[in-house]
Formats: structure tokens, sequence, C-alpha cells
């Protein structure tokens, strides 16, 4: 069930038959008013707020029956509903034209701000595991202290979900602002050249392959 509603509790929907015009009902029947009808063929159930048309079939609850004897939207019925029982209702307030564009500037700062994070997150990432392969005794000399660092930092960003990256690196920026700038702009240039050789490479070859 869902959540009891003022309006439409306000009123039974007896009371809503006879404020739109429907007459008096005999035996829970009334005339269809919005077809001039002659004969008693609406019947109204009070105890479950519900109508019926038996010559259309139509039927439903209290906003379905001021919609159909008005013919008006389920907004309009409501409205009607509202001003038949007394009950004001608070006007739905449109957002100005400045808090639209300082609503449409947050969203694009965010994404912004979403797409440094990433390029920090993978350049950060790609150091870290520069610095494993530099310590590790093959591609370098071994230095097991750096190797567990890189190691256990390289984990933490592994954990981090959406929430976790935006707030590293925000404390990044805060922390170290100019290694920050420098890991986003590594980053910024690695997509840009994965994206040129998807263009210029990649996708070429796989048309004519039949790989797309």
């Amino acid at each position: 069930m869902g959540m009891p509603d003022p309006v439409i509790d306000a009123c039974s929907i007896e009371e809503i038959w006879l404020g739109l015009g429907g007459g008096k009902l005999r035996r829970g029947r009334g005339r269809a008013l919005w077809r001039n009808g002659d004969g008693y063929s609406v019947a109204i159930d009070p105890a479950r707020g519900l109508w019926h048309d038996f010559v259309s079939g139509e039927g439903g609850g209290k906003l379905a029956l001021i919609r159909k004897a008005l013919g008006c939207s389920q907004g309009e019925a409501y409205q009607w509903l509202a001003d038949f029982a007394g009950i004001p209702i608070a006007p739905k307030l449109t957002p100005s034209l400045e808090q639209r564009r300082a609503y449409a500037k947050a969203r694009q700062e965010a994404a912004e701000n979403a797409q440094l994070a990433i390029w920090w997150l993978e350049s950060a990432r790609e150091k870290l595991e520069i610095r494993k392969r530099l310590s590790n005794g093959f591609e370098g000399p071994w230095n097991e202290a750096a190797f567990e660092a890189a190691s256990s930092a390289l984990y933490w960003l592994s954990r981090l979900d959406a929430a976790g990256i935006d707030e590293a690196w925000a404390e990044a920026r805060q922390a170290d602002p100019a290694q920050t700038a420098g890991l986003e702009a590594a980053g910024r240039a690695w997509q840009a050249r994965y994206q040129e050789v998807v263009t210029r490479i990649i996708q070429p070859w796989e048309v004519p392959h039949g790989r797309l």
C-alpha cells in the first residue's frame, strides 16, 4: 500500500461524485454525467473508494473519476480535489535561470574533477609499477623497503571505490599540488596517445577485417 495522501483521503468518493455534479445515487448507482447517461449505469463503492461504468467498462479510484468527469489530466484532477477539499497545495518551485546555470556549472566541474582524479590515479599506478620494477632485483637492484612500499601503495589504490579515488586525489592535491598536477598531465597525455593509436591504427585495421 502507498503512503496516505491527505488530499485523496479528505473526501469520500460519494462526496466527490456529488461535487462533480453527478446527482443523487440510487442504491449506489448514478447517471454517467460525462455522457449525459439516462440510466443508472455507474456504480459507486464508498467502502473501497471505487467507481465502475457498466456501459464502457471503465472505472478506478477518486482521481480517475475526476479525470473522467472533467476530461482533465492527473495533475489537474489532483488540484481540483485539493480545491474541493479546501487543502492548499504548495506550488512547485521552478529553478531560476541562475540556479540552473549554477547547477550546470557544478555538474561540469564535478565531471572535470572526476576525469582529473582518474588521470592522477592511472599515472600514480604507473609510477608505482616503475618503482617496483626498479627495486625487484631483476630490472634494478633489490630494495626490499622500496618494493614493499610500492606494492602496499598499489594495493591501497586498487581497493579504492569512486568516492575513495576522489578523496585521495583531493588530499594529494592539497599535500603536493605540483606533483599531482604533473600526474594529471601525464595521464591526460597518455590518454591522448592511446586515442590516437585507436583512431589511426586499430580502427582502420579492424573494419576491413570484420572486427567491428
